[in-house]
């Protein structure tokens, strides 16, 4: 059991990179499912439409754009972790990082109601600077030295 907790605390475990590409895969697969149902998960209330034709509650392209956003990070982050390249997977740990807060922004501006999930963007937000941060190669006991051309 320790080995297994030590193992999820190491910044380069690949459980950890697994786990969190397959819940973003997941999670935006379940976007073109069922995209209404996102809505509330993400945070922000359905679309109110001002024509008189369409329905009520209904769901914004926008929200596909989420899925596809969501499904190409978790694919990203497991490619570049099976390819080797962890520095490049210490630069999208950076960018979730980005888009997690950005996200706990447009909740607060926006969700109206939904503050609590605004909070919960907010704390995988830092979890995930706090994952870059021990990612870093001067935390890890070395330097990265860039080398002219």
């Amino acid at each position: 059991m320790a080995s297994l907790i030590q193992s999820f605390l190491d910044p380069f475990s690949s459980r950890l990179i697994w786990i969190i590409g397959n819940i973003s895969v997941v999670r935006g697969i379940r976007c073109w499912i069922s995209p209404a149902s996102q809505y509330e998960e993400y945070g922000l209330p359905l679309e109110q439409s001002t024509e008189p034709t369409a329905q009520s509650g209904a769901t914004s392209p926008l929200i596909y754009v989420k899925g596809i956003r969501d499904f190409g990070y978790g694919v990203m982050l497991m490619t570049l972790h099976n390819m080797g390249d962890e520095r490049a997977v210490t630069v999208l740990v950076a960018n979730g990082a980005l888009m997690t807060l950005a996200d706990a922004f447009v909740v607060w501006r926006f969700g109206g109601a939904h503050t609590r999930t605004a909070w919960q963007h907010l704390l995988i937000g830092v979890l995930f600077a706090v994952w870059y941060w021990l990612r870093l190669p001067s935390q890890q006991g070395y330097q990265v030295t860039v080398k002219p051309r």
